[in-house]
């Protein structure tokens, strides 16, 4: 039964109209305001209850991506992870024609996607088909309506959320408040699927530089491994040899004419601060930095942003793994920390090969000096089998501890059956004292023989 207050104001409605208008509408807004929270609310528990599925991350993103262009009538839908990637192409898409899923969307400073990747701002647009800002496979698609949201991670922003329409229905500021909070959780699903490739990237390839005992293929393993993990266009790997000085010691995707800017920055780098104490340096703009070592920069020198981790080799820093980006988007926190694990597995394997062939060389070095004290033995051996006198070596007490064959024929005693008895049962009893004097002569003063 309602209450008497509420009979109350009803009955004081009826009597001005324009108080039962207002209180209509204001309970129309708050029943169409508790709609829209109970829809996004659904919508949003929707795309969680995907997002939490073990399913790999392809996978997982296309169900996603499904998923927003259903609830946001959306007929593109892409996902750009620079961040993780490095590149602007389209991690995944909805709507995209296969010639466009390898294009990059545009990465100017002038474009909405720049504007929401590194300012971390979302923008709208209803005129996407005349505006310039707008990306050209969008508006050669027909768009023309369309948003931009940061994807952001729990650090940085590290991507950007795109959906379009291709009929003139604008998105409200309401559906990218909700996108706004979707694109924070794929950002959180990428970087923990991002850690977990990463690992399992570095966990398969160590063990695949750990077999190798020569230290050019284990760097050559190294370089592709590290490329591999942290999502870069190209990496090197830069060593000072005590010998030769600074080489670069292997490559991908890289030119080898460039060579010559690598072993300087590389120099540069590990003399000073954090390189030298062990730390990584990542910077998303390097050009600055040439430019400060007055190197000469090709016109098309594609590298933009660069991550340098130190390879250690007999404990201290004799070396740089570098990873490089052909645009500006920097390295992330994680992705560092991947590249020190990898560092260390790289630096292990590297001195690992070194130490090896370190052995080996010594060896090498032993059985070449063998050799050449057999073959010293044997001219020796040959020297005396060709001399027709007794040659004898003493020890100290008169001992003999060898005896030419000559002694066969001299003394009537094969040499083996010499060895250990005393030479003062070969010598002549007249003679015995002489040749006592001698020895004794002998020892005290070697040279004088």
């Amino acid at each position: 039964m309602p209450s008497r207050g509420l009979h109350a104001a009803d009955e004081g409605a009826k009597a001005h109209p324009e108080k039962l208008s207002l209180l209509k509408a204001e309970r129309d807004a708050a029943l169409q305001a508790a709609q829209a929270a109970v829809r996004d609310t659904t919508r949003l528990t929707r795309l969680l209850t995907i997002l939490g599925e073990p399913a790999p991350l392809s996978r997982l993103l296309d169900r996603v991506l499904s998923t927003l262009s259903e609830l946001f009538t959306a007929d593109i839908v892409v996902l750009l992870d620079p961040a993780g990637t490095g590149t602007y192409s389209p991690l995944a898409a909805i709507g995209l024609p296969e010639e466009f899923i390898n294009q990059p969307l545009s990465a100017a400073a002038a474009s909405y996607v720049a504007t929401a990747m590194h300012e971390g701002k979302s923008v709208m647009t209803a005129q996407a088909a005349a505006d310039p800002k707008v990306d050209a496979q969008l508006r050669e698609l027909g768009a023309e309506t369309a948003v931009w949201v940061p994807v952001a991670g729990l650090q940085t922003t590290r991507g950007v959320l795109v959906l379009a329409r291709c009929r003139p229905n604008p998105f409200t500021h309401a559906e990218v408040d909700l996108l706004t909070a979707m694109a924070y959780r794929i950002g959180l699903t990428l970087e923990q699927a991002q850690r977990s490739i990463q690992l399992e990237q570095i966990v398969e390839t160590s063990g695949k530089i750990g077999r190798h005992l020569d230290a050019d293929a284990a760097g050559i393993e190294a370089v592709r491994m590290f490329t591999t993990v942290v999502n870069a266009a190209a990496a090197i790997l830069v060593l000072n040899d005590p010998n030769s000085g600074w080489r670069c010691a292997a490559r991908v995707g890289l030119d080898p004419s460039l060579d010559r800017i690598w072993k300087r920055l590389s120099e540069h780098l590990l003399s000073s601060a954090p390189l030298a104490e062990g730390q990584p340096y990542p910077i998303a703009n390097l050009r600055p930095v040439l430019e400060q070592l007055s190197l000469e920069i090709p016109p098309d020198f594609p590298v933009r942003a660069l991550l340098a981790v130190p390879i250690r080799l007999e404990s201290r820093p004799q070396g740089l793994l570098c990873a490089m980006r052909f645009t500006e988007t920097n390295f992330s926190n994680d992705t560092v920390q991947m590249a020190m694990l990898c560092a260390s597995q790289s630096s292990a394997a590297l001195e690992n090969a070194r130490l090896y062939k370190v052995v080996n060389d010594e060896l090498a070095e032993r059985k070449r000096a063998e050799q050449a004290l057999r073959a010293r033995d044997q001219r020796f051996s040959a020297l005396i089998r060709s001399v027709s006198d007794v040659i004898a070596i003493l020890g100290v007490d008169g001992e003999i501890q060898y005896v030419s064959p000559a002694a066969l024929k001299m003394w009537g005693h094969a040499a083996e059956g010499l060895t250990g008895r005393s030479v003062y049962e070969h010598v002549h009893p007249e003679d015995a004292a002489s040749m006592e004097q001698l020895m004794a002569e002998t020892v005290k003063q070697p040279d004088a023989v």
